[in-house]
């Protein structure tokens, strides 16, 4: 599993010391290195691993205990470029860096603990569901007449305004008696 954070906007070598300091370690222990940093760049860090993890969960059934960080590294992204006033009219450069985060898991027992991916059942349920209904509209025929779609939402328009109108009537009526 695979996953990228674009313009992070801290410096790559900043990043860098976040990264050194998780790479190799299994998923769970690098998120609680993670949330005992002090580090301004630990916090992205750790939303990305916890991303990749609940997409390895997901998407392909893997198990969260099983995952290991096997590869992460910090490119260079975009640099904004201002400029800094300084003393007898000077200005100075101001580099403002932005990184990109690549972080691999792969499984430290190849498939150990591994159920059939939550997507993978969407999709067969929602295949199952279109068979289905192909099906019944074969069954009633494909020459039953089609209601007027403009009649069908002007009635049910009509309806919706005729419940809210009711109870209104009913609670300032007086009771006779």
């Amino acid at each position: 599993m695979k996953v990228q954070l674009k313009r992070l906007r801290i410096a790559p070598q900043k990043v860098r010391l976040v990264a050194d300091a998780i790479r190799g370690l299994s998923a769970q222990k690098a998120l609680l290195q993670l949330s005992h940093m002090e580090k301004r760049s630990a916090a992205p860090m750790a939303k990305l691993l916890s991303s990749a993890i609940a997409n390895a969960k997901h998407n392909l059934g893997l198990d969260p205990d099983n995952l290991t960080i096997s590869e992460v590294y910090v490119g260079e992204g975009m640099t904004l470029k201002r400029w800094l006033p300084r003393a007898h009219g000077r200005a100075t450069k101001l580099l403002k860096r932005t990184s990109h985060i690549t972080l691999t898991l792969a499984e430290i027992e190849e498939g150990k603990g591994r159920t059939e991916p939550q997507q993978k059942k969407r999709m067969e349920e929602a295949a199952a569901r279109t068979t289905r209904d192909a099906a019944a509209s074969h069954e009633h025929g494909a020459d039953a007449p089609k209601p007027d779609m403009a009649k069908v939402a002007h009635d049910t328009r009509n309806k919706s305004q005729g419940t809210a109108a009711a109870p209104k009537q009913q609670m300032f009526r007086r009771k006779s008696s």
